[in-house]
């Protein structure tokens, strides 16, 4: 390190408390501005971010699950919330002349591959309920079986967009 980085650090570490306060000083002085901008980089930044975030999800697994039953537990009614929106959407996307029954074969089959092979399957929608471009409907022309790990690649996304 060179003088001038030793001496820098020096005056950081004897003036940390007085840097913390100026900086929060000028936060709040200019909340407007910092929300601005951060608004600015977010938006020009959306793919870095979401894949910042992918990683971290796919590397600290235990860690996000365990925030998101604690954020559950402490958030009961928005969770309740959060599921019933879940469970009606899929339940207004199941027409009248659904097959019920090849729906439940689906369910039943990734139960018994899950035991058999011991890989977590789940049914999948194929073109998904909620999508962002298209929605699909719960019905057994639209499910398939993948396993856990596939799905969550998958994601909320359609055939035409997992191929691109």
């Amino acid at each position: 390190m060179t003088q001038n980085q030793l001496t820098r650090r020096a005056y950081n570490e004897a003036h940390r408390e007085e840097q913390r306060a100026y900086s929060k000083a000028w936060r709040l002085a200019n909340r407007d501005k910092l929300s601005a901008n951060q608004r600015i980089y977010r938006l020009r930044h959306m793919a870095v971010i979401r894949e910042r975030k992918r990683i971290y999800e796919l590397t600290h697994r235990v860690i996000v699950r365990e925030k998101q039953r604690r954020w559950a537990a402490r958030h009961p009614s928005a969770y309740a919330a959060k599921t019933a929106a879940r469970r009606a959407m899929q339940m207004l996307a199941t027409p009248s002349w659904a097959n019920k029954a090849a729906i439940a074969t689906f369910y039943a089959e990734a139960v018994r591959l899950s035991r058999e092979t011991g890989i977590a399957h789940t049914v999948d929608h194929i073109y998904p309920l909620c999508g962002r471009n298209v929605c699909g409907l719960h019905v057994e022309y639209n499910l398939q079986i993948l396993t856990k790990s596939e799905n969550g690649r998958k994601s909320n996304k359609h055939p035409g967009q997992i191929a691109a």
